[in-house]
């Protein structure tokens, strides 16, 4: 076996950029958005919602409902592709309101700038929740720990 062919191999179980990101996704909001993640992805199997992808699918499946009924509806409301969406639209309203000084003026580019913001946060949001997914079967894989509790847990899970 070639060395490329090993690469490939291992990564084909590991999602090595899917780690890579959701890492840097992390350290960037110092540790929020993986305790957010976790927290929705543990509230949606708690409520028994259906998953956003494949992957997510594949999670969830072996994560178990936790006994205190918890579904915690902050975090999944913070990371429902809706709400980054809502966010980049009101960003693309707000951006041309402060370009055009007035509202009247601004209401094409206000929309397009909508628009604009909300597809490319909506698709932010899923690709968030596709590489998450991924970046825990990865970890799971490599045998890690997990950063806190409920990542503790999943990682554990997984790993049955």
């Amino acid at each position: 076996m070639t060395y490329k062919e090993h690469f490939q191999k291992v990564a084909e179980k590991t999602y090595p950029m899917s780690r890579a990101y959701n890492t840097a996704m992390n350290v960037g909001s110092f540790g929020i958005h993986k305790a957010l993640n976790n927290r929705a992805l543990q509230g949606q199997v708690n409520e028994g919602t259906k998953p956003w992808t494949k992957d997510q699918g594949d999670v969830m499946s072996k994560m178990k409902k936790e006994d205190n009924g918890k579904k915690y509806p902050i975090s999944r409301f913070l990371q429902h592709p809706a709400t980054w969406a809502a966010s980049g639209l009101v960003g693309g309203v707000t951006d041309a309101i402060v370009k055009n000084k007035t509202v009247g003026q601004g209401i094409g580019q206000g929309l397009l700038g909508a628009g604009i913001g909300a597809a490319a946060n909506y698709g932010g949001a899923y690709l968030n929740k596709y590489t998450h997914a991924r970046a825990l079967k990865g970890r799971a894989e490599k045998g890690r720990t997990g950063w806190g509790e409920r990542e503790r847990d999943t990682l554990k899970q997984l790993k049955k």
